[in-house]
């Protein structure tokens, strides 16, 4: 999400934040070029959030996942 080749704690916090700058219902277009768009529905909601943070945790500590 964030341009850096892996996915990473700051990935979660861009989806975050994104979707806090939309306001409620948090629910944000996606962008060229700037998608956060998991799990391929057309918009970035809460449910990319949570598949996010799921890849990550599946991780495990450092909560680092390559870029697919």
């Amino acid at each position: 999400m964030n341009d850096d080749t892996h996915v990473d704690l700051e990935d979660l916090q861009h989806v975050a934040e994104m979707l806090l700058d939309a306001g409620s219902p948090f629910v944000a277009p996606c962008d060229d070029g700037d998608c956060a768009d998991i799990n391929n529905d057309g918009q970035i909601d809460l449910d990319d959030l949570q598949a996010l943070a799921t890849i990550l945790l599946d991780a495990g500590t450092p909560f680092i996942a390559p870029c697919l």
